[in-house]
Formats: structure tokens, sequence, C-alpha cells
């Protein structure tokens, strides 16, 4: 596990950085309108952000459970490639409700609407990479928490429903990079163990 720390600084880092230069990139500028009507029918619930910041979790177990992070690095990197393309194409707005309650949920939820600004939307970055983790858990329970992730997107208003399918195939996508990266892997492994 000491040696996947390094790695899972240095995606999140990088993840970080550029998440938030895109937004800061894409502020002021026309937006994207990713809302349908079904997203009128999830209410504000602000102790969701339980479930929505334990997505940092979900998108690094993988490693914690002795996942090489070589292919598993090249499948995330693959993802923040083509979400951040997609979000300067593409910026979305979110129209958020105020947070007017006191408790300890709404005010964790207002410190992240201070930082993050509403235009990376589409596809959500929060559904792609914890997508990509839950398959490669392949996990009854990863797959539950992938679902109240997903929810959880939608009741803090962070994300839209078409986000989330978007983030699915994006998620799917980074997937098979893993998958094609693992197998390489293995192979190369197999020739040395030969030779």
């Amino acid at each position: 596990m000491k040696k996947n720390i390094f790695p899972i600084l240095a995606i999140f880092f990088l993840w970080a950085i550029s998440y938030f230069f895109m937004n800061q990139l894409v502020d002021g500028k026309d937006y994207y309108n990713f809302q349908i009507v079904l997203d009128t029918l999830f209410p504000f619930l602000p102790f969701f952000v339980i479930f929505y910041l334990s997505a940092y979790a979900l998108m690094f177990y993988p490693l914690f459970e002795g996942e090489k992070w070589e292919p598993f690095a090249l499948g995330m990197l693959s993802i923040l490639f083509l979400t951040n393309i997609i979000f300067f194409l593409f910026p979305g707005n979110m129209i958020r409700p105020s947070v007017t309650n006191t408790d300890i949920w709404a005010t964790i939820l207002s410190w992240i609407y201070t930082f993050d600004k509403p235009h990376n939307l589409f596809p959500s970055t929060h559904i792609s990479l914890s997508f990509m983790s839950t398959l490669i858990l392949h996990k009854k329970a990863a797959y539950i928490w992938f679902i109240l992730i997903a929810f959880s997107t939608l009741f803090v208003k962070q994300h839209y429903i078409l986000d989330i399918l978007g983030g699915l195939v994006v998620g799917g996508i980074g997937y098979l990079i893993y998958k094609i990266a693992k197998e390489k892997t293995l192979k190369t492994k197999e020739v040395l163990e030969r030779a």
C-alpha cells in the first residue's frame, strides 16, 4: 500500500488542479443547460453531502485493495483528459439553492459551493471516476456505494441526470483503457518471467 501513496496523491493533485483551472477558465462564458424535467423531482437534501464526499474514497479504493497503480492511473488520466476537453467545449451552469440551514451538513455544502463554481457539470467526474473504480472492484457493496454517490450528486444539486449518464459513459471508457493496460502489463510480466 505504501508504494501506492504517491500515485494516489499525484493523481488527486492533478485532478484538483485541472478541475479548478477549467472551472475558472469557462467562468463567464455562454453555458449549456443540461437540466431535464426529471431533475426537478429530486429535492435538496444537504445530508447527502456525506455520500458525495465519500466518492473520493471510492475513487481510490482499488489501490487500497492491492490494485496495480500503473493501469489504474492510465484509466483515471484518460477520464480526466476526456472530461476536461468536454468541460471546455460544453461548459454548464447549475442554479444552486440557497443554503439556509445551519447544521453541519448544510455548512459543509455551503463551503463546497463557495470554492466549486457550478460549471464542470457534464460529464460528472464524481460519477466517471467512481464508476471506473466500482467496475474494477466488482463487489455488491461497491455498486451500492456508487448508487448512493450518484443520487447524492442530484440531492446536493451538484449535477443533473445527464451529467450522471455522461459520467457513466466516460467512466466506462476509462475502465476499458484500464483493462487493456492491465492485460498488457500482465503479458509483459509473463514474458519477463519466462526469459
